[in-house]
């Protein structure tokens, strides 16, 4: 794959990252909200929690095979 088309494909890795880290941090309060009072229902947003953990692993994995690594803050692929 050409060099030129590595950036635009970086960010969309970046912006992927992004927004499951943004939904992460969404579900984590209202998991602990519902965790005293409903933690059948807590464990359904639990499980979700550990998907977007794996998604985010996957995503790892996958620029460090295609890109040989992956930058410790994603920000820095959403700037170039």
């Amino acid at each position: 794959m050409a060099k030129s088309n590595q950036f635009p494909r970086k960010r969309k890795i970046a912006q992927a990252v992004l927004h499951l880290n943004s939904a992460a941090e969404n579900l984590i309060p209202l998991e602990m909200e519902f965790r005293p009072v409903h933690p059948e229902l807590a464990d359904f947003l639990a499980q979700t929690l550990h998907g977007i953990s794996l998604m985010l692993l996957l995503i790892n994995e996958f620029s460090d095979r295609t890109w040989g690594g992956h930058p410790e803050d994603y920000e820095t692929w959403r700037a170039e």
